[in-house]
Protein backbone atom coordinates (compact mmCIF):
# COMPACT_ATOMS: atom_id res chain seq x y z
CA UNK A 1 0.00 0.00 0.00
CA UNK A 2 2.59 2.74 0.84
CA UNK A 3 4.61 1.95 -2.19
CA UNK A 4 1.48 2.30 -4.13
CA UNK A 5 1.84 5.63 -2.78
CA UNK A 6 5.08 6.65 -3.11
CA UNK A 7 4.62 5.29 -6.41
CA UNK A 8 0.65 7.81 -7.46
CA UNK A 9 2.92 10.81 -5.31
CA UNK A 10 6.06 10.46 -7.63
CA UNK A 11 3.98 10.23 -10.86
CA UNK A 12 1.97 13.52 -9.75
CA UNK A 13 4.90 15.54 -8.83
CA UNK A 14 6.52 14.45 -12.64
CA UNK A 15 3.23 15.41 -14.40
CA UNK A 16 2.94 18.63 -12.36
CA UNK A 17 6.76 19.25 -13.77
CA UNK A 18 6.14 18.64 -17.07
CA UNK A 19 3.09 20.34 -17.36
CA UNK A 20 4.75 23.48 -15.25
CA UNK A 21 7.31 23.86 -18.76
CA UNK A 22 4.71 22.57 -21.08
CA UNK A 23 2.12 25.25 -20.14
CA UNK A 24 4.92 28.19 -21.83
CA UNK A 25 3.11 27.31 -25.01
CA UNK A 26 0.36 27.40 -23.85
CA UNK A 27 0.57 30.80 -22.70
CA UNK A 28 1.50 31.89 -25.88
CA UNK A 29 -0.46 29.56 -28.45
CA UNK A 30 -3.82 32.30 -28.55
CA UNK A 31 -1.39 34.51 -30.93
CA UNK A 32 -1.57 31.34 -33.21
CA UNK A 33 -4.53 33.12 -34.68
CA UNK A 34 -4.25 36.52 -33.19
CA UNK A 35 -5.11 39.51 -36.01
CA UNK A 36 -1.50 41.25 -36.42
CA UNK A 37 0.70 38.58 -35.30
CA UNK A 38 2.65 35.86 -37.40
CA UNK A 39 3.43 33.02 -34.61
CA UNK A 40 5.39 29.78 -35.56
CA UNK A 41 5.73 26.51 -33.30
CA UNK A 42 8.78 24.66 -33.41
CA UNK A 43 8.68 21.29 -31.71
CA UNK A 44 11.79 19.34 -30.09
CA UNK A 45 11.45 16.95 -33.11
CA UNK A 46 11.85 19.93 -35.79
CA UNK A 47 14.38 20.90 -33.63
CA UNK A 48 16.54 18.06 -33.84
CA UNK A 49 16.19 18.31 -37.77
CA UNK A 50 17.05 21.50 -38.14
CA UNK A 51 20.57 20.81 -35.78
CA UNK A 52 21.56 17.98 -37.98
CA UNK A 53 20.67 20.15 -41.36
CA UNK A 54 21.96 23.58 -40.18
CA UNK A 55 21.67 26.03 -36.92
CA UNK A 56 18.82 26.96 -35.10
CA UNK A 57 19.03 31.26 -35.33
CA UNK A 58 18.09 33.47 -32.51
CA UNK A 59 19.06 37.41 -33.29
CA UNK A 60 21.89 37.90 -31.02
CA UNK A 61 22.95 34.63 -29.82
CA UNK A 62 24.78 31.62 -31.00
CA UNK A 63 22.27 28.47 -30.76
CA UNK A 64 24.77 26.00 -32.61
CA UNK A 65 26.52 24.52 -29.18
CA UNK A 66 23.28 23.41 -27.59
CA UNK A 67 20.73 23.76 -30.07
CA UNK A 68 20.27 19.41 -29.30
CA UNK A 69 19.24 20.58 -25.71
CA UNK A 70 16.05 22.38 -26.49
CA UNK A 71 12.49 20.83 -26.59
CA UNK A 72 10.57 23.65 -27.87
CA UNK A 73 10.63 27.10 -29.62
CA UNK A 74 7.84 29.65 -30.45
CA UNK A 75 8.16 32.74 -32.34
CA UNK A 76 5.69 35.71 -31.82
CA UNK A 77 5.55 38.82 -33.75
CA UNK A 78 3.19 41.45 -33.63
CA UNK A 79 2.74 44.61 -35.96
CA UNK A 80 0.10 46.23 -34.72
CA UNK A 81 0.13 48.73 -31.77
CA UNK A 82 -2.91 46.31 -30.27
CA UNK A 83 -1.06 43.33 -30.68
CA UNK A 84 2.33 44.65 -29.31
CA UNK A 85 0.56 45.90 -26.17
CA UNK A 86 -1.48 42.80 -25.51
CA UNK A 87 2.09 40.74 -26.53
CA UNK A 88 3.78 43.05 -24.34
CA UNK A 89 1.35 42.66 -21.46
CA UNK A 90 1.18 39.05 -21.51
CA UNK A 91 5.02 38.97 -21.23
CA UNK A 92 4.89 40.72 -18.04
CA UNK A 93 2.23 39.44 -16.51
CA UNK A 94 4.24 35.48 -17.21
CA UNK A 95 6.96 37.25 -15.94
CA UNK A 96 6.11 38.33 -12.97
CA UNK A 97 3.52 35.67 -11.86
CA UNK A 98 6.26 32.79 -12.19
CA UNK A 99 9.21 34.41 -11.01
CA UNK A 100 11.51 35.03 -13.99
CA UNK A 101 14.82 36.37 -13.36
CA UNK A 102 16.01 38.87 -15.63
CA UNK A 103 18.71 37.88 -17.68
CA UNK A 104 20.03 40.99 -19.70
CA UNK A 105 18.26 43.91 -20.73
CA UNK A 106 19.92 46.46 -23.57
CA UNK A 107 18.13 49.47 -25.03
CA UNK A 108 19.89 50.75 -28.15
CA UNK A 109 18.90 53.25 -31.12
CA UNK A 110 15.22 52.65 -30.51
CA UNK A 111 15.62 48.95 -30.28
CA UNK A 112 14.95 47.49 -26.58
CA UNK A 113 15.38 43.83 -25.47
CA UNK A 114 15.09 41.87 -22.54
CA UNK A 115 15.84 38.15 -21.81
CA UNK A 116 14.06 36.27 -18.92
CA UNK A 117 15.33 32.74 -17.53
CA UNK A 118 13.38 30.48 -15.12
CA UNK A 119 15.33 27.37 -14.15
CA UNK A 120 14.06 24.16 -13.04
CA UNK A 121 15.78 21.35 -12.49
CA UNK A 122 14.85 19.21 -15.71
CA UNK A 123 14.16 21.83 -17.79
CA UNK A 124 14.48 25.79 -17.99
CA UNK A 125 12.36 28.57 -20.09
CA UNK A 126 13.99 31.33 -21.41
CA UNK A 127 11.78 34.79 -22.89
CA UNK A 128 13.32 37.09 -25.33
CA UNK A 129 11.40 40.54 -25.96
CA UNK A 130 12.41 42.58 -28.21
CA UNK A 131 11.03 46.13 -29.41
CA UNK A 132 11.52 47.97 -32.08
CA UNK A 133 8.59 50.54 -31.42
CA UNK A 134 6.66 49.06 -34.66
CA UNK A 135 7.40 45.74 -33.59
CA UNK A 136 7.52 43.49 -30.87
CA UNK A 137 9.38 39.87 -31.15
CA UNK A 138 8.69 37.18 -28.25
CA UNK A 139 11.50 34.49 -28.51
CA UNK A 140 10.02 31.24 -25.99
CA UNK A 141 12.92 28.66 -25.63
CA UNK A 142 12.05 25.40 -23.69
CA UNK A 143 14.94 22.77 -22.89
CA UNK A 144 17.61 21.59 -20.72
CA UNK A 145 20.28 24.32 -20.37
CA UNK A 146 20.98 26.88 -17.76
CA UNK A 147 21.24 30.96 -17.02
CA UNK A 148 25.36 30.28 -17.80
CA UNK A 149 24.78 28.16 -21.38
CA UNK A 150 22.64 31.60 -22.36
CA UNK A 151 25.33 34.07 -21.11
CA UNK A 152 28.20 31.83 -23.25
CA UNK A 153 25.77 31.90 -26.28
CA UNK A 154 25.93 35.70 -25.81
CA UNK A 155 29.17 35.83 -25.27
CA UNK A 156 29.89 34.26 -28.16
CA UNK A 157 27.78 36.33 -30.45
CA UNK A 158 27.97 40.15 -32.02
CA UNK A 159 26.73 41.08 -28.55
CA UNK A 160 28.84 41.54 -26.15
CA UNK A 161 28.56 41.28 -22.41
CA UNK A 162 30.66 43.27 -19.97
CA UNK A 163 31.53 41.28 -16.42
Amino acid sequence: MKRTFKIYILSAAFLLGAVGMNAQVADFEKYAKADGTTYAYISQTMLELIENGGAVSVPGMDMAEFAGRLTSMQIINCDTEQSCGHLKSDVADIVKAQKYELLMQTSEEGLEADIYIKEGKKSSVLILEIDSGDTVCCIVIAGKFSAKDMLEALDKSSLRISR
